[in-house]
């Protein structure tokens, strides 16, 4: 299945302005103020898309660690039946 950028660069300007006109002009407007051509603007939902998953990924990386380390540091207290503060737990 090619690319979304493949996808973009083998449609005509008619198919362009079909794809635009179901979106909605309005819908687009955002993505025409910095990118000129329709389908320069219609490529941009999917380069925000593939960033976002990358942003995300490192940030479900960080949770786990950061998970991780808190077990850890509750794991490792003495148990005295009182509830510790989670600020002690981290630093």
């Amino acid at each position: 299945m090619p690319s979304g950028d493949q996808y973009l660069a083998s449609l005509d300007a008619a198919e362009i302005a079909t794809i635009v006109a179901v979106i909605g002009p309005s819908r687009l407007t955002a993505y025409r103020a910095v990118a000129e051509p329709d389908v320069e603007a219609l490529a941009l939902p999917e380069l925000s898309i593939s960033q976002s998953t990358r942003f995300l990924e490192a940030i479900c990386g960080l949770e786990v660690v950061f998970r991780d380390a808190v077990s850890t540091a509750v794991a490792s207290r003495p148990q005295t039946g009182r509830r510790p503060e989670i600020a002690n737990l981290i630093f």
